[in-house]
């Protein structure tokens, strides 16, 4: 299975089976508890720590004691009795924690009754010896802080932030959904830095005298750095940077793959030592083409996640880091990679059966029509095996120009037949590359007109099958209209979408919002500002910081994630809208509609959203229960 096709699969593993449901307050009894706990075992200063978690957040500290402080609190907040097994082993040089949560938690009872949990987790402290290695940090919905370890890290989230700090040692940190902070106070000598993520960004801090050896590499993310280093837009992967500084005896690796790569350097005063570009430039560009885009897992498909499904994420994640491995053509690492992988997978055997791969596709399967529609699966292995050259020719032709803007810059694209991706920048610029089918490049017509400082239209025609990116100022005004996908990320502005029968996804930007499709489904997260989407029969999955909201669908299902101390009118024409995380109060109901109020902000800054559906569900989340960037 093509690595693209297993990451959008294991994300799908994640998914819940249930369908949240519209709740009867009122009517039920709430079991809450919280209990703690306080333990110190004594443990060799170089002993090994290893904790597994599911729900809740995980904080590792350090101190110069050869002993280990453990702090952990369970917080069961259910309609029924749970219960969640903090399960320690501690020996003289290792320490053991694993978090077992009661099977039947978040699924029916034998009764019928649904047994929800609106807080179920259990959140840990750590204070362990500078010198001891942390083995395996692990959790699944929940975030991560480690600060002063200096011999080797093992930490990974699949929905939560990692953040790093003052370490300096060998560090391997890894997140599916979520940002990823790594700061480093110094780096030893021979010590090998491995951080990969795959919706989510990294931002690494070294010190401004490192001597280092740098890989980057990213498949639909920007990568940026303090050290005045190029960055290659190549064929095979979205962008390279490879570069030595100083001696370059430590090893730093960092790819992602839908989120982008910042390496900043330090303010410590330091001498900053000579830095080395080690990119090929003259590396052909033949070969395998282009990637095409790996869509996000929405948040409104992460549900109940196990802990064996946490595992299976992290094999599709050292799948995707081979695959990027590849790419670079005189790679002395890929061997090794390949090496790892193929004892990790023996390893899977061992725990799950050879057939492990098939029974979670068996399970899933069941799954993928529901959430991402009859013919998902079918376009993705359409687009990769067209873009890697089975059965047709390659995306080989490029073309790049460049536009200088001042002020607020206002795009206008029209590409018919061809997906667009546009990235905010800080640069005054507007670029545009457009990539075509080698045998199309004869019938590909840009017209590009540029009018006064700040305005550019840009319109490809009679092009049978193309790919645009463009980079816009961050400030910018953009109007986008195509039949295929469109990706926005980072932009500031009146931002106008068009689309038909394929994904709309819009990251991390800010203004007024408004998008519209057929069948294509419309995903936005980390939105701030005044949104419309309306669509047929797409699905619409939104999260951010909404000052008003107004959403239209006649068969999709609607998914909105908002903050919790947010004060919202919520109008629906809706029959079937349910609340995840929220106790709403009935305002009003009508023949035709209903109303509701929701939480626990300041009611003089209360928000209006106007939700409309004509035969499908509405679901609306409290952010603090999925706990996803």
């Amino acid at each position: 299975m093509n690595y693209l096709i297993s990451l959008i699969i294991g994300g799908l593993a994640m998914t819940s089976t249930q369908t949240p449901v519209a709740t009867n307050y009122a009517a039920q009894t709430d079991y809450k508890t919280q209990d703690r706990i306080d333990q110190t075992f004594d443990l060799n200063p170089n002993g090994r720590v290893s904790l597994s978690n599911i729900n809740g957040a995980v904080k590792i500290l350090t101190w110069n004691d050869a002993k280990v402080k453990l702090e952990a609190v369970k917080t069961i907040n259910c309609d029924k009795p749970q219960t969640i097994d903090v399960k320690i082993d501690a020996k003289a040089d290792y320490l053991r924690v694993e978090t077992e949560y009661e099977k039947n938690y978040g699924r029916y009872g034998n009764s019928g009754s649904y047994n929800r949990c609106k807080d179920l987790r259990v959140d840990y402290v750590l204070t362990v010896p500078s010198s001891a290695r942390l083995d395996a940090i692990e959790t699944v919905n929940g975030n991560i802080e480690v600060s002063g370890s200096t011999e080797f890290a093992k930490i990974s989230t699949v929905n939560g932030k990692i953040e790093a700090r003052e370490m300096s040692g060998n560090v391997n940190l890894s997140a599916v959904n979520g940002t990823l902070d790594a700061d480093f106070a110094e780096l030893k000598q021979g010590t090998n830095i491995n951080i990969s993520t795959v919706n989510g960004t990294s931002n690494v801090v070294l010190p401004s005298d490192a001597d280092a050896t740098i890989s980057v590499s990213t498949v639909n993310g920007s990568i940026q750095n303090d050290f005045g280093l190029p960055v290659k837009i190549g064929e095979y992967v979205g962008r390279n940077m490879n570069a030595k500084l100083g001696n370059g005896n430590v090893s730093i690796r960092l790819s992602d793959v839908n989120g982008s790569i910042n390496i900043k350097r330090r303010n410590d005063g330091r001498q900053v030592k000579p830095v080395t570009n080690l990119l090929r430039q003259d590396r052909e560009t033949s070969g395998i083409g282009t990637v095409p885009p790996i869509p996000p897992i929405p948040p409104d498909a992460i549900n109940n996640i196990s802990y064996d499904a946490m595992r299976i994420a992290s094999l599709e994640l050292a799948r995707a880091q081979m695959e990027l491995e590849r790419s670079n053509v005189n790679s002395k690492n890929f061997e090794k990679m390949q090496r790892d992988l193929e004892k990790m997978q023996r390893d899977f055997e061992k725990q799950y059966g050879k057939d492990y791969e098939e029974k979670l596709q068996r399970e899933i399967e069941a799954n993928v029509e529901k959430s991402f529609g009859k013919d998902f699966q079918d376009k993705i292995e359409a687009s990769v095996n067209d873009s890697f050259g089975n059965g047709g020719s390659r995306l080989r032709e490029r073309k790049t120009e460049t536009f200088a803007v001042s002020g607020i810059a206002n795009v206008k694209i029209e590409a018919r037949n061809g997906s667009v991706t546009v990235r905010g920048s800080d640069k005054p610029e507007i670029t545009y590359t457009l990539v075509s089918r080698k045998n199309d490049a004869n019938q590909t017509s840009v017209q590009a007109v540029k009018n006064g400082a700040s305005d550019l239209s840009l319109k490809i025609k009679d092009a049978n099958e193309f790919r645009l990116e463009v980079f816009v100022p961050r400030k910018s005004n953009l109007q986008i209209i195509t039949n295929k996908q469109i990706r926005v990320e980072g932009v500031t502005g009146d931002l106008k979408m068009e689309g038909t029968d394929e994904t709309v996804d819009v990251l991390d930007s800010n203004g007024k919002l408004n998008v519209s499709t057929n069948d294509g489904k419309i995903r936005v997260i980390g939105f701030d500002g005044e949104t419309t989407v309306k669509t047929v029969d797409g699905d619409i999955s939104l999260e951010g910081n909404f000052s008003k909201l107004t959403t239209e669908t006649v068969d999709g299902r609607t998914f909105l994630t908002v903050r919790d101390n947010i004060s919202a009118t919520v109008l629906s024409n809706a029959e079937d809208v349910s609340f995840d995380g929220f106790e709403p109060l009935t305002a009003n109901k009508t023949e035709n509609y209903s109303v509701w109020q929701i939480g626990s902000g300041d009611i003089s800054k209360n928000v209006k959203f106007d939700l409309k559906s004509v035969d499908s569900s509405i679901v609306i989340r409290n952010a603090n229960q999925i706990q996803v960037k």
